[in-house]
C-alpha cells in the first residue's frame, strides 16, 4: 500500500482477490504473489506497521513542516493502524 491522503479508500494498481481496495488484508491475500508465505508477509506488515508508528519521531529527525505532518497524519493516524485484525 502507498499511503494516500485521500478518503477514496484505493489503489492505483489492482492485484489480487481484493482488487484496488486499500487495506492490509489486501495487501495479506496478494502476498502469495510476491511469492511470500502467510506467516512472513504478517511478520512485514508488523514491521511496517511499528516503523509507521513512530512517524512522528522520523518528522522531527528531518524538519518536516507543519503543511506536511498535517497531511501524514491523516494517513498514518488511520484506526486501521490500531486495530488490525489479521492474525
Amino acid at each position: 500500500m502507498v499511503p494516500q491522503p485521500s478518503s477514496l479508500g484505493v489503489q492505483a494498481i489492482s492485484l489480487g482477490p481484493k482488487g484496488r481496495e486499500s487495506s492490509i488484508a489486501s495487501c495479506l491475500s496478494s502476498a502469495r504473489y510476491f511469492g511470500l508465505k502467510e506467516a512472513k508477509a504478517k511478520a512485514i506488515v508488523n514491521d511496517v506497521l511499528e516503523v509507521v508508528s513512530q512517524w512522528k519521531v522520523y518528522a522531527d529527525q528531518v524538519d518536516l513542516s507543519e503543511a506536511d505532518r498535517s497531511v501524514l497524519a491523516g494517513v498514518f493516524n488511520q484506526t486501521e493502524l490500531a486495530q488490525i485484525d489479521y492474525e
